[in-house]
């Protein structure tokens, strides 16, 4: 009797200690993660930091300003834009560079934006393809989807869609005014340099690879933001 109750306690514990672990795994993750404070980062670019991700304002040639992503809640993101001075009625476009809860939490901030997303991500918000086990994105409010290399003009901006899988099925890059590349969670930055996302939350490494390479290869990028990692000037080196 005593054995079988040993052995039923250490069954009934492992669930415990696996959530320890994952918890600890979590937490050195997050802080390994180095977004930029929230401020202008030049050239009519803001940095609006949600704990510990970015989302990025970019003053549109026609007035207003148009987001990429948008951060985990509307509000601490809306703290953020007080602090800047910016109304979340003056973001008339929000592009998604994936669906993942902290890029598009704070979506209900910005009522009066259309969002976009890139076509291939939709079926991560329809059910076709889980995140995870039991687990299923979703995206508050209509969505125009966007098919890979898409390029558009957008409130005096020119906008490039440049597909990066492997983080998500459907993850993209912007290409902003030919010059100013955001990447959401398809790099991470170190010394400067990119870097693989964090494996753990990848759903496809091997793609990821291959999309960094294709962001290493584009032409007259000025200027790299993350999601997770900040920024970097000048072209993008791996």
């Amino acid at each position: 009797m005593g054995t079988l109750w040993i052995i039923a306690a250490s069954a009934a514990a492992v669930p415990a200690v696996l959530a320890a672990v994952l918890f600890l795994m979590y937490k050195r993750i997050f802080r390994g993660f180095s977004p930029v404070d929230t401020g202008s980062l030049g050239g009519g670019v803001f940095a609006v930091r949600d704990r510990y991700v970015n989302l990025y304002l970019i003053e549109n040639c026609a007035g207003g300003f148009t987001a990429v992503d948008a951060g985990i809640s509307p509000e601490s993101v809306g703290r953020e834009l007080a602090a800047l001075g910016i109304s979340p009625e003056a973001v008339t476009a929000v592009f998604l560079t994936h669906s993942d809860f902290d890029h598009t939490g704070g979506l209900s901030l910005f009522s009066r934006a259309e969002v976009f997303l890139a076509e291939e991500e939709m079926r991560m918000i329809d059910g076709t393809t889980a995140r995870g086990p039991g687990k299923r994105n979703s995206v508050p409010g209509p969505v125009t989807s966007l098919p890979a290399g898409t390029v558009l003009e957008r409130d005096g901006l020119t906008v490039s869609v440049v597909p990066c899988p492997g983080h998500t099925p459907g993850s993209v890059s912007y290409l902003i005014k030919g010059s100013l590349l955001f990447t959401g969670d398809s790099i991470s930055l170190k010394d400067g340099k990119a870097r693989p996302f964090v494996r753990f939350f990848n759903m496809n490494n091997t793609a990821q690879r291959e999309s960094m390479a294709r962001l290493a290869g584009l032409d007259g990028v000025g200027a790299v933001f993350t999601g997770h990692y900040g920024m970097v000037r000048n072209s993008l080196k791996c």
